[in-house]
């Protein structure tokens, strides 16, 4: 469990346009060392310390919170073995990107449960630990996308707990934002873009409370990054510079408190 405690309100302030972010610290509530270690492939130990994660909230959202490094490169690289080393049956080819799912297939009904796989489930148990969730997440989507891929705002529905944890691997990529509304006139569903975040490499974006219930958010299928004063936690002049997209991976870990176990009945 973790006591979040602000810092300095006008962080930034000084590089940026709008006073749109807070620099928090996640800091746990004993002053032990407090650290998971997990043990991978029999051999390999990581381990990861929680003591102290420099993390942003971002204001003009309600219930985003940005990690960057939330992970070190070493198991970055190891996650991204594991995922490439699956066989081509796991992936399912969408016409915007590719995915492998992991946990169980979510329904409103309840999900058919599989166990994680340890290289996740280190990940779901670091979660649980730093607060995120009441529990450990028990459904992980890992996502390709490549250059001038994406996928259209949407929202992740009350099927899960409300809070997603996206970790990003491999290469940036930006993630829009839209506030959700009703046209006063027509009563149709309305969307407005709010901003965008810029989800770096080992960083871990969490959405939950308002930014779960009340935004979409999405990714363009464009083929470069435009690092403008519009991304809620980069700091630039102007209209900043325009990279490039590369192949970009990402782990969304979420919680489906509702399961079902997988019965099979036998005939007499």
């Amino acid at each position: 469990m973790f006591l979040i405690s602000k810092v300095n309100d006008s962080v930034h302030s000084q590089n940026k346009s709008h006073n749109s972010l807070k620099q928090i610290f996640l800091l746990p509530l004993s002053d032990e060392r407090d650290s998971n270690h997990f043990q991978v492939e029999g051999t390999t130990s990581f381990e990861t310390d929680v003591i102290r994660m420099s993390a942003i909230e971002v204001h003009s959202v309600p219930g985003l919170v940005y990690i960057s490094e939330y992970i070190d490169t070493q198991l970055e690289e190891y996650l991204l073995t594991q995922i490439y080393r699956q066989p081509v049956v796991k992936w399912k080819v969408l016409a915007n990107r590719r995915l492998q799912n992991w946990g169980g297939t979510p329904h409103s009904k309840g999900m058919i449960a599989t166990t994680l796989p340890t290289w996740l489930l280190c990940i779901a148990t670091r979660l649980e630990k730093d607060g995120f969730f009441p529990e450990t997440p028990n459904h992980v989507l890992i996502n390709e996308y490549l250059p001038g891929q994406g996928i259209e705002p949407h929202e992740d529905g009350p099927i899960y707990y409300p809070c997603a944890a996206i970790l990003s691997l491999e290469n940036e990529i930006v993630l829009d934002f839209y506030s959700k509304g009703v046209n006063s006139v027509t009563a149709e569903e309305i969307q407005q873009y709010t901003g965008s975040l810029l989800l770096e490499p080992r960083s871990l974006l969490i959405i939950r409370d308002s930014a779960y219930q009340n935004y979409l958010h999405g990714i363009q299928e464009s083929f470069y990054i435009k690092k403008s004063s519009w991304l809620l936690n980069y700091c630039c002049d102007g209209e900043g510079e325009q990279v490039a997209r590369k192949k970009r991976v990402s782990l969304t870990v979420r919680l489906v408190p509702k399961t079902v176990h997988n019965v099979v009945r036998l005939g007499k």
